[in-house]
């Protein structure tokens, strides 16, 4: 049995390296024995008084909610945490 911790991906900003986090994803979802937890930050959401800087997001908010649940959906069955 294979888990693999996915987070800090902060889908939205400028430097997010989404197709390293796809890959990482696919992965998973190509071995019958993988699995995945969640670790957070998977989106950028940044406000206005967030440490981010939400004026220089690359998606809106609703654009990042729906590409990581599309990203995700592959390994649906597989997320434990």
């Amino acid at each position: 049995v294979k888990i693999t911790p996915l987070g800090d991906v902060h889908l939205g900003a400028p430097g997010c390296q989404f197709d390293q986090f796809k890959s990482a994803v696919q992965a998973i979802a190509d071995e019958p024995n993988s699995y995945a937890i969640m670790m957070g930050d998977l989106l950028d959401m940044g406000l206005k008084n967030s440490v981010g800087d939400p004026y220089h997001a690359v998606m809106s908010p609703g654009h990042q909610k729906r590409e990581m649940v599309r990203a995700l959906m592959p390994i649906q069955s597989k997320i434990l945490a």
